[in-house]
């Protein structure tokens, strides 16, 4: 029996620390950075939850869920809407800390909440 040894790195691991690649012109196309500290929920309101949830959500992070695609943010908390009754619902540095046990809190009985980070 093969035993392996997990080791955790980052996905960008591989990628040139310094530098351009390709063709050198006036701006880079691409830029790419690793965010740590951050978290991603996937918050989904359960069938007839939907006011339920943005007066959850107001009342505990003081921000009103947008009803189409835009984001708002507050105190390095943020929502997206993509969906109906669908948010990406995200934490950066300093807020991640527990964010979605908080989340999973407010939202009891009325929404689902997926980590995605």
């Amino acid at each position: 029996m093969v035993d392996f040894i997990l080791t955790a790195r980052s996905p960008l691991s591989h990628l040139r620390q310094l530098g351009r690649e390709g063709k050198k012109i006036e701006q880079a196309g691409v830029m790419i950075s690793e965010v740590t500290n951050f978290a991603l929920v996937n918050l989904t309101a359960f069938k007839d939850s939907g006011h339920s949830l943005t007066k959850a959500i107001s009342d505990f992070y003081g921000l009103e869920l947008p009803r189409d695609s835009n984001r708002v943010e507050k105190d390095g908390i943020s929502f997206i809407g993509v969906g109906p009754n669908q948010w990406l619902a995200m934490a950066y540095e300093g807020y991640s800390e527990r964010f979605i046990e908080k989340l999973e809190s407010c939202s009891r009985g009325i929404a689902a909440v997926i980590d995605q980070s």
